[in-house]
């Protein structure tokens, strides 16, 4: 074996022992979605933080940016989260929207629903069911089996009267 061959063979050896020691990946967190309106340029972002080598969910969050600066963090641990869900701007006794989760786990993830205001002079509500799971990489949202990165919420606008919910959130 040429010296060249024996300093290649060690190098390897060396990364090996180095990866096979290394610290497992630390807590990270993943942009689940970034949500808009067609209102205005304010816009949030959801995210959850998971641990360890298993990506269990620990912590999710919620980014509010106004003028593409972040303003604003709300966040809740994913125990809390399961039990109560998430509330978006609430003001008095109407909820905007909400998001709850059905059947859910911090490892496997779960069904979860978005719940907004259509129309809050009728008090009507929509929902719309999502999926919070992992793929190969990370964990992502789902759609009728298709990943989404995206929601928009387009309002509900009556004449003389203006912005009185959301009319439908288009997923992509």
């Amino acid at each position: 074996m040429s010296a060249n061959n024996k300093l290649l063979f060690l190098s390897l050896l060396i990364a090996l022992f180095i990866l096979s020691w290394a610290p497992r990946s630390k807590a990270s967190e993943q942009i689940l979605a970034t949500v808009t309106t067609d209102i205005d340029s304010d816009y949030y972002k959801l995210i959850v933080d998971t641990s360890d080598e298993t990506q269990t969910l620990k912590t999710f969050f919620i980014d509010n940016f106004s003028n593409s600066k972040l303003t604003k963090r709300d966040s809740l641990e994913i125990k809390s989260f399961i039990k109560e869900g998430i509330v978006f701007n609430k003001k008095g006794k109407r909820t905007f929207a909400k998001i709850t989760p059905e059947n859910f786990d911090v490892e496997q993830g779960g069904m979860i629903t978005i719940d907004i205001l259509y129309n809050i002079i009728t008090g009507k509500r929509r929902s719309y069911e999502l999926h919070l799971a992992k793929d190969k990489e990370s964990w992502k949202l789902f759609s009728h089996g298709k990943i989404i990165n995206k929601i928009l919420a387009h309002a509900n606008k009556v004449p003389l009267i203006g912005v009185v919910g959301a009319k439908e959130l288009v997923m992509r």
